[in-house]
């Protein structure tokens, strides 16, 4: 999976930005179906989490980012962004991005030797065993997992993705079967 160039160079001089603004414009001129900017006022507390949750089930998976969020009834001065890491696509760019920029082999690899493998694996050498590459991308120990959100069918019902984000933009939102 190659990186088209506009991806790779920034005015930053990072790959993709060096922030998080850089990092949107950046994937946002190489990849600009897979941004989705939204000006409605949406409600920061359950609104923008039901559209969210109704793009992941119909597959789409745009990093979002709502510039009209409505916290405690009044407009934020920032925009929100979510979504980030929401599609696989994106997820394993910003991998082999950050393998190919940042990744040190002789301090950043843990090497798992005599792991079972895929029996399909042909460059196994007794067709068993194999030795993995692992990184470690646990939860940080005591640091609880976060509290599934349950979005009332009020909001849910309201909600109307083709609406907020428009037919034809809707189409153009890459849809990725396995998500």
């Amino acid at each position: 999976m190659a990186l088209p160039e506009s991806a790779i160079g920034s005015s930053a001089g990072a790959p993709f930005g060096s922030d998080l603004h850089g990092f949107i414009e950046q994937y946002e001129r190489a990849y600009p179906d897979e941004v989705l900017h939204i000006e409605e006022p949406l409600n920061a507390e359950w609104e923008i989490s039901a559209l969210a949750m109704k793009l992941e089930k119909a597959h789409r998976f745009p990093l979002l980012v709502f510039h009209n969020v409505i916290v405690d009834g009044k407009r934020t001065k920032m925009p929100l962004t979510t979504f980030l890491m929401a599609s696989r696509l994106r997820l394993a760019r910003a991998l082999l991005l950050a393998l190919a920029t940042r990744f040190q082999a002789d301090r950043g690899l843990v090497t798992l030797p005599g792991m079972t493998g895929s029996p399909r694996d042909p460059s196994s050498p007794d067709g068993r065993l194999v030795c993995k590459a692992g990184f470690d991308c646990t939860k940080p120990i005591g640091k609880p997992f976060a509290e599934r959100l349950s979005i009332s069918n009020q909001v849910l019902t309201r909600i109307d993705p083709l609406k907020i984000i428009g037919e034809k933009r809707w189409s153009e939102i890459p849809v990725e079967p396995w998500g």
